[in-house]
C-alpha cells in the first residue's frame, strides 16, 4: 500500500471479497454488486484503522474485538477482506447481513475507520465515518 495515496483512492480502488456460501464475490465502490446479492451489507474492518498502520499483532486483536462484538449483537457475518488490485495489502474483514447504514458506521467509528464498503438496492457504495 503506498502511503502516500490518499485514503478516498485507496478506498476506491479496492477490490472488496466476500465468502458466501455460495462462494466468493468481489464488489468495487461505485460498481453494480454481483446478481443474487439477497440482501443489504456492510462490509467493516478493525484493520488499520484511519491513517494509522499499527503492526499485524494490533491489527489482528482489534479484529478479534471487533468479530467479538458483531458477535454480541447478533448479527449475520460472513469472513471478507479489502485488497489493493495486485493483493499486496490485504485487510481482513467482516461482511455484516442486514445491518442499517448508521448501525455500520456507528459500529465502523467504534473501531477508528474512515469508511466502509455498503451494498443496498443494487448499488456498492463507500460510507464515509465522518
Amino acid at each position: 500500500m503506498d502511503d502516500d495515496t490518499p485514503l478516498d483512492q485507496l478506498y476506491g480502488d479496492a477490490i472488496y471479497e466476500v465468502d458466501l456460501p455460495a462462494g466468493t464475490v468481489a464488489l468495487r465502490a461505485g460498481a453494480d454488486p454481483p446478481h443474487g446479492l439477497p440482501r443489504a451489507l456492510a462490509i467493516i474492518t478493525a484493520w488499520n484503522p484511519g491513517a494509522a498502520r499499527p503492526g499485524e499483532a494490533e491489527n489482528r486483536a482489534a479484529n478479534l474485538r471487533l468479530e467479538a462484538e458483531i458477535t454480541r449483537r447478533g448479527a449475520t457475518w460472513f469472513p471478507a477482506r479489502g485488497r489493493d488490485a495486485a493483493a499486496t495489502h490485504v485487510e481482513p474483514s467482516f461482511a455484516i447481513l442486514d445491518i442499517s447504514p448508521e448501525d455500520a458506521l456507528a459500529l465502523a467509528r467504534q473501531f477508528g475507520q474512515a469508511a466502509i464498503v455498503y451494498v443496498h438496492g443494487g448499488r456498492v457504495t463507500l460510507l464515509w465515518c465522518e
